[in-house]
């Protein structure tokens, strides 16, 4: 049975060089492949609709101006509709022509009109009176006038007719096509009619409506175009549009001048009128813009999935030819040959195995010997230990026997009356006792400053007149609950007595001073002096040997030490402050927090 799951195992066992490939396949190809069309068809979709809204956006934008131009014009035909003054010189018969140019040239409004309106391109108005000629704005109705089909059809109606008409400007240039506004006028004297004309000026759309971008398209009913970007659009209209239909709306795609493009077509009906005004936008670019980024996508896409497929291959082979060789030198490692090759290539996990088989040879041969130098080796250690445990033992000095010494020579010194030399002694015995039982602990700050008041008693004792101390606490702080590292405010007080009052003949002082500051949490011990004080120059040096300090000794060690024992005690935010006005004296401020956990302190 056991054979028989060994066999079908090796059957189904799947080499790494094929699990490799599946890998990629189910990690990398599949998921790789759906993601990316899914980001292409959504990136089409926002492609799209981003189009869509921008061709709907400015055709609506055109719209609006249409709107407002057929709107003004609806309304200067109701004024002219209602002039009296324009009744009374159409309805007049002239005996000669020149009357008739004094009436109309004492009219001026249609002059008013064109230049309040910068959108009208000229007003006409066409009269049956006979006896007024062709001048200005006037116009007499021809037989020829009478058999177009424009007249015919404003003749026959009261509404508002809006048109594509050709025109040609008076410098003779080739004519265009301009939107043209058709009304009639009763002229209920004479029983008959005139026709108002206005034409829109297309350089004033066209200043309008212009877009860098997408190119518009107007046409009124199924008249040839009127406006329009390119200049050859005078003809009618490719698109094809139901005009049975009130309002005809469409975007999508379609063909323009041979070209696949996107565009938007709206209806506008201006007031009071049955005429219907399509306005296209077309963008030439979106659709080959979309293409272009779409087939960035998918050559993106290719580009992920076959190069990653590319690097999979010639990665497999390579590291399937490395494994079957290490395979191969384990498996003559496991017959006893120890004879493998000395070289495997590459730098990763196999070359770490390979190494390791390498290593496991020579360590079989020699474990014995390493242990056995291992135990000698703890040996000695062991008892190096011993040997430098017992020169400090021996080296040590008793405190008892060096104690009661002291006290032998005070009471010698009190019985011959000397009491300035037991005095001397007595402070000598306490400040040695407090050096020996304090060294790597901590104190409350009461006993440092007793210990520094003993200090510099002896200071004052060896100098005389030249030293003088003066300890001071701020009232309502406990110095006996407040623990701080022993021996931390002596060498700075050694320090002033050496350095600051060096050259103090007398009346030199020590002046020890603890403060709070409850603003910034910190408790602050100033040592000051007034002694010959620093330079400049001589303060940064000494700050830039506290701060980072070099291999020769110099007389500014002790200060590095304290600053060094805060900053690893307290944390960097507290340390010295050193202050110097030279010829008054220095300051050395020690900076440690105010509110401390007194017990990690002592474990320190």
């Amino acid at each position: 049975m056991s054979a028989l799951r060994i066999n079908l195992k090796k059957k189904f066992t799947l080499k790494i060089k094929n699990q490799l490939y599946s890998v990629y396949l189910f990690g990398i190809l599949i998921p790789v492949t759906l993601i990316g069309c899914y980001l292409i068809l959504n990136t089409q979709t926002l492609l799209n609709r981003h189009h869509n809204a921008q061709v709907n956006s400015d055709n609506i934008r055109v719209r609006s101006i249409i709107l407002d131009i057929t709107t003004s014009v609806k309304n200067i035909a109701d004024e002219v509709f209602s002039d009296e003054q324009l009744q009374r010189i159409l309805s007049k018969s002239y005996s000669s022509s020149s009357e008739a140019k004094v009436a109309i040239g004492n009219y001026d409004k249609f002059k008013k009109y064109t230049s309040r309106y910068a959108e009208l391109s000229s007003i006409t108005l066409y009269t049956m009176n006979d006896t007024i000629e062709d001048y200005s704005n006037f116009k007499q109705v021809t037989p020829e006038i009478q058999r177009s089909d424009w007249f015919k059809e404003a003749s026959n109606t009261a509404n508002y007719l809006w048109r594509t008409q050709m025109v040609t400007d008076s410098k003779g240039a080739s004519p265009t096509n301009e939107l043209s506004f058709s009304y009639r006028i009763p002229i209920t004297q004479r029983g008959d009619y005139a026709i108002l004309v206005i034409n829109i000026s297309n350089n004033n759309l066209k200043s309008r409506i212009n877009n860098n971008t997408l190119k518009t398209v107007i046409t009124v009913n199924n008249d040839p175009i009127f406006y329009g970007n390119d200049r050859n659009l005078n003809e009618t209209l490719d698109f094809p549009i139901d005009y049975t239909q009130k309002y005809t709306t469409y975007t999508g795609n379609s063909v323009y001048n041979g070209e696949e493009v996107l565009l938007d077509l709206s209806t506008l009906i201006p007031l009071q009128s049955q005429d219907k005004l399509y306005i296209i936008t077309i963008d030439p670019n979106a659709i080959k813009d979309t293409r272009k980024i779409l087939l960035i996508c998918v050559g993106t896409l290719l580009f992920s999935m076959f190069v990653p497929l590319l690097i999979v291959i010639l990665y497999t082979n390579h590291f399937s030819n490395r494994i079957n060789t290490l395979r191969s030198e384990m498996h003559k490692v496991s017959r006893g040959n120890y004879n493998i090759i000395d070289n495997f290539t590459g730098n990763d996990e196999l070359s770490e195995v390979y190494f390791d088989l390498t290593t496991m040879i020579a360590s079989i041969k020699a474990m014995d010997k390493e242990i056995y130098e291992g135990k000698i080796s703890k040996q000695k250690l062991e008892n190096h230990q011993q040997k430098m445990e017992f020169e400090m033992l021996s080296s040590q000095i008793n405190p008892h026997f060096l104690y009661n010494t002291l006290e032998t020579i005070r009471m010698k010194a009190f019985s011959n009356k000397d009491r300035e030399v037991a005095t001397a002694v007595k402070l000598l015995g306490k400040y040695m006792r407090h050096n020996l039982e304090s060294t790597g602990t901590t104190t409350s700050l009461a006993t440092e400053l007793e210990y520094i008041e003993v200090y510099l008693s002896i200071q004052k004792l060896r100098f005389g007149k030249k030293v003088n101390y003066e300890i001071t606490v701020e009232p309502g702080f406990d110095t006996e609950k407040y623990y701080i590292l022993s021996l931390l405010i002596q060498p700075i007080v050694e320090n002033s007595i050496i350095h600051g009052l060096e050259e103090v003949e007398e009346h030199g002082l020590i002046h020890i001073d603890v403060s709070t500051d409850t603003s910034n949490d910190v408790l602050i011990i100033a040592v000051s002096d007034n002694g010959i004080g620093l330079t400049k120059n001589e303060l940064d040096k000494l700050l830039t040997k506290i701060h980072s300090r070099d291999k020769k000794p110099h007389s500014s060690i002790g200060i590095y030490n304290i600053y060094q024992r805060i900053k690893l005690c307290y944390g960097q935010d507290y340390g010295l402050a050193i202050t110097s006005t030279p010829n008054e004296g220095t300051t050395v401020s020690i900076i440690l927090p105010l509110h401390y956990n007194w017990e990690d302190l002592q474990n320190a």
